[in-house]
């Protein structure tokens, strides 16, 4: 009896007509387009709510952008009455006689009016049509090349907090002229300071962070995009959010245009992207923006070109973990989680900014700190790369920590060396910290004498001044090289976290990788003896003390280029309990033996 039920059931559904699929979205050409044309609009002003707002025509520009034109519409909604265009609507689709025309993208900054311009539907709707090379970090960078530029390494040991991205948007200045409608990047979590890198950092990639958005902390809201609904491109989630929120424009299966402009101008790239839940929309003199929070993680960003950005719904990209654990002698202790968006440019940057922003909230007191910060990079791959650093600041631990860790500046050099692609697995910081003036500075060096034989040891004296302490003198044992008869050394005393080891010019990323960690710590006491003659780095390793008639056979020989050829050094380190601070030197004769 079953059986037979079961059989005239699938008969029945077998009978059912199929079901037809959804029609495609009819569009309307930048030709038909005419002024005094009205229509509607979709975007959130709220939560997630999709509302209209009224368009009306006034004009077509002819190629307002290579090979692109727009048309200019003027809005109408109580809302727009009151801020203008938004930075966030950036997408919305557009409507004129029931069919979609394209998607708010440009507009005036100070403008009076709600004026706004449209990138057509056609320009977008060629995006999904790209071939995708795959979710895999390339850069021109990443080219075949046998040497890297000596400077690169050195660029290690700068100041500079930021680089200018080779590549990427760099927005002119706003004025009487239409620009990309701003998309706002809601940061939650980031310290005033850190809001300040963030924008020193970000705004030649177009975005604009705005302190006031939340890490959402919880999934909500819509389980799909839709026409009008917020999108997020989302830079860093966890304890620390970080999201672009723009408008969704047209959805086709798992294809979603979006932004009606470039958001970075990164070509093919991949980075999360998240529904996303409106705030409040915030009127400014300037730009009015959306305040918004990610929602759900929905996809990934695909491709950002000039006509707009495409997400995939089937993709998901890569991220980075990573932890950052500050503690104190004190045994106050606090640990931040978060993902980071894995990009060569944009991860460096992140990584600061976090590290920055944590600081200033878990140790922001402006007082003398000796601090130790240990870092751990995990790569595909190959083994993991640590940096145990130390250091003494006297107004506090940012500043110091954000500037001058090693580990922090090696993650720019990794994600962007001239190699080969790097895939960060995971990045681990800890900051031990205790409030206290664990500092000394080098303010004397002496030998016993002038004069010294070959192959001699002679005790250095190095005095030292502690903060508050008295001065005092301790003796280090140096011999003096059997070879160098006759020679005029200079011996010079630092802290070790201002002596670099010479490096030879890499020619593969794992000779990069391990050139990287060429310092010693800040607890050391580094004496060096600079030695006459010439080394020669070459095919990747350092040759030391060469006879000068060897030197010029390898010039003759060999492409030996300039920055390949260097005067040996010899350091000895000796540990200390302390932040060694200062330089001193001496110069010294060696004896010439008959």
């Amino acid at each position: 009896m079953k059986s037979k039920i079961a059989i005239l059931l699938l008969t029945a559904l077998l009978a059912l007509p199929a079901q037809a699929s959804p029609p495609a979205q009819a569009t309307i050409s930048i030709d038909e387009i005419k002024p005094g044309m009205t229509g509607y609009g979709l975007t959130v002003f709220r939560g997630f709510k999709v509302e209209r707002f009224s368009v009306k025509v006034i004009d077509v520009l002819r190629n307002f952008l290579p090979n692109q034109d727009i048309f200019l519409v003027q809005v109408d909604h109580p809302v727009l009455l009151r801020t203008g265009v938004i930075g966030g609507m950036s997408g919305s689709p557009i409507y004129l006689e029931g069919k979609l025309a394209g998607a708010l993208a440009y507009g005036w900054r100070f403008s009076k009016d709600p004026v706004a311009g449209i990138t057509p539907i056609a320009d977008m709707l060629k995006l999904p049509a790209r071939k995708l090379r795959g979710p895999v970090p390339t850069s021109a960078m990443h080219r075949a090349r046998q040497t890297v530029d000596r400077m690169a390494l050195r660029s290690l040991s700068r100041r500079d907090r930021w680089w200018r991205p080779p590549g990427l948007i760099t927005l002119p200045e706003p004025g009487a002229q239409l620009t990309p409608v701003s998309v706002p990047m809601s940061a939650a979590g980031f310290s005033t300071r850190a809001m300040g890198l963030l924008r020193h950092g970000f705004s030649s990639f177009g975005f604009e962070p705005v302190q006031g958005g939340g890490s959402g902390g919880k999934e909500e809201g819509p389980t799909r995009f839709e026409a009008g609904g917020s999108l997020g491109v989302q830079l860093v989630s966890g304890d620390i959010s970080l999201t672009s929120t723009g408008t969704v424009t047209h959805v086709q299966g798992n294809n979603v245009l979006a932004f009606g402009h470039r958001m970075l101008n990164g070509g093919e790239i991949y980075l999360p992207t998240t529904t996303a839940k409106i705030v409040h929309c915030l009127s400014s003199l300037s730009r009015s923006f959306k305040i918004g929070t990610p929602a759900r993680a929905l996809g990934s960003l695909t491709q950002d070109r000039q006509a707009g950005i495409l997400a995939r719904t089937d993709l998901t990209a890569r991220t980075v973990p990573m932890a950052l654990t500050m503690t104190t002698r004190a045994g106050n202790k606090r640990v931040y989680k978060v993902r980071l968006a894995h990009h060569r440019l944009l991860t460096p940057r992140l990584v600061r900014s976090i590290v920055a922003s944590a600081v200033d909230e878990a140790m922001g007191d402006v007082t003398h700190a000796t601090f130790t910060v240990k870092t751990r990079l995990d790569l595909a791959g190959k083994k993991p790369l640590t940096f145990t650093e130390h250091f003494y600041a006297g107004g506090g631990v940012g500043g110091p920590l954000t500037l001058y860790a090693r580990g922090l500046k090696v993650v720019g050099a990794l994600m962007d060396n001239p190699f080969a692609p790097v895939e960060l697995k995971r990045v681990d910081i800890q900051v031990d910290t205790h409030y206290a003036h664990e500092m000394v500075q080098i303010i004397g060096l002496r030998l016993s004498r002038n004069r010294v034989s070959p192959g001699e040891r002679v005790n250095v004296y190095v005095t030292f001044r502690p903060h508050g302490g008295a001065e005092y003198t301790r003796a280090y044992a140096v011999t003096i090289p059997a070879d160098l008869s006759g020679s005029m050394l200079k011996l010079e005393a630092a802290g070790g976290d201002k002596v670099r080891r010479e490096v030879a010019t890499p020619e593969n990323l794992d000779q990069y990788i391990r050139s990287l960690d060429n310092t010693y710590s800040g607890r050391d006491l580094v004496l060096s003896l600079h030695l006459p003659g010439q080394g020669v780095k070459l095919r990747g390793k350092v040759l030391n003390g060469l006879p000068d008639s060897v030197v010029d056979s390898l010039n003759l020989g060999t492409e030996v280029r300039a920055e390949a050829l260097f005067h040996p050094v010899k350091h000895l380190v000796f540990k200390d309990s302390r932040v060694i601070s200062g330089k001193k030197t001496l110069r010294l004769r060696v004896q010439r033996e008959e």
